[in-house]
């Protein structure tokens, strides 16, 4: 009996991965995650989805914007907070701070960032 390689990927995975592995007459182990860890693995996931978008090249922007995208929408809709509710805030983020299209980068201040 030949021994299978085993690549161990421990994420959250899209929900029709498991039916293109199998497609491709490949194996694999997956189980589904019970309704509490669903969301800390949906925040890692963002995490992973980010840092691809970080490291993408031009020609793979979109891609990876839409990643992480889709990854906010689920934790979103896991979190049963409405995507209305979400551009809203980011709005009003925009009027009272403004977004981030002038590029400022900022070296030092006297108070720590963020902080009130």
């Amino acid at each position: 009996m030949t021994k299978i390689k085993k690549y161990y990927h421990q994420k959250l995975v899209r929900d029709k991965i498991p039916q293109k592995i199998e497609k491709v007459k490949e194996e694999y182990k997956a189980t589904t995650l019970k309704k509490k860890e669903i969301g800390k693995f949906l925040r890692r996931k963002l995490i992973e989805e980010s840092t691809e978008l970080v490291n993408a090249k031009k020609d793979d922007l979109v891609s990876e914007l839409a990643d992480v995208l889709q990854v906010i929408k689920s934790i979103a809709d896991f979190e049963k907070i409405s995507f209305k509710k979400i551009e809203k805030e980011r709005k009003d983020k925009e009027k009272k701070v403004g977004a981030f299209k002038k590029g400022i980068f900022l070296v030092w201040s006297s108070k720590a960032a963020g902080k009130k």
